[in-house]
């Protein structure tokens, strides 16, 4: 039976409407009529960006899903106030376009999301298997997990076969990372223990160490060819501190040789100004006086060259060309090669 009498009342068709069965009873129901303007249902706006969020907004609250058409959601949306909002249709519709691209990328990220999560679920499924490894099959290991909440969650058996290959890729490259990491380390550790061996010298031959470091627990971590060559280096380092040595122990020496040969020629020099050395004392004279000296002694007894003797002699003939005992000579009535030089100079004038 149709509430009231239908014969009796008109209903417009071309208007929007629905039926509503309740208790065998069906009931027409008008949608209000868009033309008709209700005024004191209208709201203002303060701006065009007040009233633009105000009808994203009736949107939003309606649920308008991505996926609905501008005619399907007017029909949802027409009988809010917000609705005019905006004034013009295409105003609306351009709000509309807007959310829905909103509404789709907000969904797109949230399925992407959802998706990483249900691959990082099953990866952290395979990481909780003890039986699982860098060699096992997925055929093996689907005993051991076809049954979990997280394996259900992959509906495709391609993306399970293929996260399930990624994970034991992984696993292999942190096993080859963390050998890596065990050898280095005990490279460094046997470098060290040939160090600390004061029977390992530059003259060392491998046969001889290794048979005194075998006991060692490093030693057998090592492969034969990882020990060789941490020996060999260690000697090459050797070799290269004991050239290191030798050349400051040279530098040094022969700074020190330095040092006495000035000594000398210091002793050499307050000699003369004391009047015990002229041009015609003899070395075994002077050496008399001064054999008992230490700065003698540091100059006779280093090796070079340079000895007392030499730099005695050196001294002599810089006394003889110093032009202060050349004019001395002159003046005494002496020959000497300044007074030579002299009359080549007169005779030249």
């Amino acid at each position: 039976q149709v509430e009231g009498n239908v014969s009796s009342r008109i209903i417009d068709e071309t208007k929007p409407h629905f039926t509503e069965k309740k208790d065998n009873e069906i009931r027409i129901i008008a949608t209000p009529d868009p033309l008709v303007s209700h005024k004191k249902n209208e709201l203002s706006y303060s701006s065009k960006e007040e009233a633009v969020n105000a009808f994203m907004d009736l949107l939003t609250t309606s649920r308008v899903s991505s996926n609905c058409s501008w005619e399907s959601a007017m029909r949802i949306i027409i009988v809010d106030p917000r609705y005019k909002a905006l004034k013009t249709l295409s105003e609306r519709k351009q709000v509309f376009a807007d959310y829905i691209e909103m509404k789709r990328k907000m969904e797109k990220e949230e399925l992407k999301k959802k998706e990483k999560e249900t691959r990082d679920n099953f990866i952290q499924m395979l990481r909780e298997c003890e039986q699982i490894n860098a060699h096992t099959s997925l055929r093996k290991a689907l005993p051991f997990i076809e049954k979990d909440e997280r394996f259900l969650a992959i509906d495709s058996e391609d993306e399970r076969e293929d996260l399930f290959e990624e994970y034991k890729d992984r696993i292999a490259k942190q096993q080859k990372e963390k050998l890596r990491v065990d050898r280095q380390e005990n490279l460094e550790r046997f470098r060290r223990v040939l160090e600390e061996s004061p029977q390992v010298t530059v003259r060392s031959h491998w046969r001889v160490v290794k048979e005194e470091l075998k006991d060692k627990d490093v030693y057998n971590l090592l492969q034969p060819i990882d020990r060789l060559t941490v020996f060999q280096e260690h000697l090459r380092s050797l070799e290269r501190r004991e050239a290191q040595q030798t050349r400051e122990q040279r530098d040094a020496t022969k700074a020190l040789q330095k040092k006495h040969r000035d000594e000398f020629r210091a002793l050499l020099d307050r000699k003369h100004a004391d009047g015990a050395i002229d041009v015609d004392t003899k070395w075994k004279d002077f050496l008399s006086s001064i054999k008992d000296d230490p700065v003698y002694l540091r100059a006779h007894h280093q090796s070079g060259d340079s000895t007392p003797f030499d730099l005695f002699e050196d001294f002599l003939s810089s006394i003889k060309d110093d032009p202060v005992y050349l004019r001395a000579h002159h003046q005494s009535g002496d020959s000497t090669p300044f007074d030579l030089f002299e009359d080549f100079l007169s005779s030249i004038k």
